[in-house]
């Protein structure tokens, strides 16, 4: 699940292989362990511009991966296989997906997470996804963001955490303190 959801959020499917590329070395090598252990494939490491890359040549993995759907550019979404699995695949998930996301902060202390996507029905997917595990997003749908504050980004450190220790350690600074929940449900959201 941790690799699906590092494959939605930044993954790249081509013809003949798959890339992950982060500026976390220890993102690549979360990725790298998890195909080894996974699919026991070969691992290349590559640089796409300034960025560090990890690169699987496998068109077998390749034809696996496009029959769960999600992971082609232009084309993410939460494989279905996740939707309908229990709160622990879940966490797993998000916690792949959110190395795309950051924590903000604000005069030097951890504010929110934040997590963008191009894809309404996605950000759907995933604030439904967190709400399943007790934690209440906001969004904005001028930038197409989704945003933890509070008391639901210190359950989000607790229950999922960042695979980059760059992001985890930015969120020792959250404080259970609960003023920004909104209700992640709006007049039209409530009929459909």
């Amino acid at each position: 699940a941790e690799f699906f959801g590092l494959m939605v959020a930044d993954g790249t499917i081509y013809n003949s292989g798959f890339r992950l590329a982060k500026r976390h070395e220890d993102v690549l090598k979360r990725f790298e362990f998890l195909v080894n252990n996974l699919f026991g494939a070969k691992c290349r490491r590559v640089m796409i511009g300034n960025t560090g890359a990890v690169e699987v040549s496998s068109t077998i993995l390749v034809e696996w991966l496009s029959s769960i759907g999600g992971m082609f550019p232009n084309k993410k979404d939460v494989p279905e296989c996740i939707l309908r699995s229990d709160s622990t695949i879940q966490r797993a998930f998000l916690r792949g997906l959110f190395e795309d996301g950051t924590v903000g902060l604000k005069a030097g202390v951890a504010d929110h997470i934040e997590w963008s996507c191009h894809t309404p029905e996605l950000i759907f997917k995933v604030r439904t996804t967190l709400l399943r595990q007790g934690m209440v997003s906001s969004t904005s749908k001028a930038n197409n963001k989704l945003y933890l504050y509070g008391i639901h980004a210190v359950n989000f450190r607790e229950k999922i955490g960042f695979i980059s220790t760059f992001k985890h350690g930015r969120l020792a600074g959250f404080q259970k303190i609960d003023r920004y929940s909104i209700l992640p449900v709006s007049p039209k959201e409530a009929y459909d």
